[in-house]
């Protein structure tokens, strides 16, 4: 594999690497948004996709590491653009088969399922995408990757606002033709020279060697440590992001999404400015979003007290949404440098299979807010619980990099 690449042909691969990260989040969250048109299970098909998505990131970014990033990004964009299409198809055919008694499972069989397989068992191009960033060899590796994070929530906010405007299928509409330019611009933009060695390993062999790369990677220095850190800083992430405490707005409910969007880049670009080590990003910014979330629970609880004084409370919840937003500037600092870090001495052939165990542990964070902790919004009563949750998992978070940061050395076995 070519690791040496000219300074403007990596900034290039770079665009081109964030808007498919971009895109893909979009037709990510057009879909699982939408499912609701044509079944009402939609808690159900949710973990069913999430579910399939984290065993299936690893082994396909494993094979991306083996056998080509280029080609396997085409081919997991365009399952992507095949599951948007799969859905919109599935909706239209929803509506033409009112008229039949279909059975139940038969009817899910042809609408439902094959959008939610596809764009969970094939669809993982966020990971090999990463894997890619991260050997272009760019001096600010670390910005670049924080970048990609800032698309992924970019694509969430970006469906959010048009379905406000458009219907589901215009939602989806636009969602493929988005998907489809990025699959031109990978093919015709990513004139990146690999050497391939094809499948001369069994696909067996490499899905195998994948899960075993990571399991190991567990176990040596810092391993368990970091993706604990990681997932209970993303899960406190995601549950703050759906909170949406600011009065509502043009934006209606995503003011607060938007806001904390803003946040998190604003932090990515400081980190580039000020250009500390990894270590002390880290530090940096996992004191800092707990310091911020420690003031949102005390403002939760005086909250509680004064809940008879509306004006009082919604002054409060301005304050609230301000450090909201410094907890997500907070995550500008740590989650780029942790990446960073992570991706220290790892081999070129192994950065597809460490991002996919990344994917698939924020794949297991965003399951947990959606699926568990975010059903306790649904309840009066339960903003303490759901504040001391998160609050609980930053408090992790933070004795778990810390514990990464002191004993962190390298991934692969020496």
């Amino acid at each position: 594999m070519n690791a040496e690449i000219a300074n403007d042909k990596a900034w290039r691969y770079t665009l081109v690497l964030l808007a498919c990260i971009f895109s893909t989040q979009v037709a990510t969250a057009a879909i699982l948004k939408n499912l609701y048109v044509i079944t009402e299970s939609t808690f159900g098909w949710t973990a069913f996709y999430y579910i399939v998505s984290f065993f299936a990131a690893i082994p396909q970014s494993g094979l991306s590491d083996e056998s080509g990033r280029k080609k396997h990004l085409l081919i997991a964009s365009f399952c992507v653009l095949t599951a948007l299409a799969c859905l919109l198809i599935s909706i239209v055919l929803n509506s033409k088969m009112q008229g039949f008694n279909l059975p139940y499972p038969a009817l899910m069989a042809l609408t439902v399922f094959p959008p939610c397989l596809l764009l969970a068992l094939t669809g993982n191009a966020i990971p090999i995408a990463r894997g890619f960033l991260s050997i272009l060899k760019l001096h600010n590796f670390r910005i670049s990757i924080g970048l990609s994070t800032a698309c992924i929530g970019l694509g969430w906010i970006t469906v959010d606002l048009l379905q406000l405007k458009f219907s589901s299928i215009k939602v989806l509409l636009i969602s493929i033709f988005i998907q489809l330019i990025i699959i031109m611009l990978i093919a015709y933009s990513l004139d990146f020279k690999e050497v391939s060695q094809g499948f001369k390993k069994r696909v067996s062999t490499i899905v195998y060697s994948s899960y075993t790369w990571c399991v190991g990677m567990l176990f040596v220095t810092g391993g368990i440590a970091a993706f604990l850190a990681y997932l209970f800083s993303e899960t406190a992430f995601y549950q703050i992001y759906i909170l949406d405490e600011l009065p509502k707005t043009i934006f209606k409910e995503k003011v607060n999404g938007i806001s904390m969007g803003i946040a998190y880049f604003i932090g990515v670009i400081s980190l580039w400015i000020i250009n500390p080590s990894d270590k002390k990003s880290i530090k940096f910014g996992i004191l800092f979003s707990f310091i911020s979330i420690l003031i949102y629970l005390c403002l939760d609880f005086f909250n509680e007290l004064i809940s008879n004084h509306s004006e009082i409370q919604q002054h409060v919840m301005y304050i609230k949404g301000g450090s909201q937003f410094l907890f997500s500037f907070g995550f500008g600092f740590s989650i780029p440098a942790l990446f960073s870090l992570m991706s220290n001495n790892i081999h070129p052939d192994h950065t597809g299979r460490l991002f996919g165990a990344v994917d698939s542990t924020d794949t297991a964070a965003l399951a947990s807010t959606d699926l568990l902790l975010g059903k306790f919004l649904k309840v009066k009563g339960n903003n303490l619980i759901l504040s001391s949750i998160i609050f609980t998992l930053i408090f992790l978070s933070l004795i778990c990099y810390y514990r990464f940061i002191k004993i962190f050395k390298s991934y692969e076995k020496n």
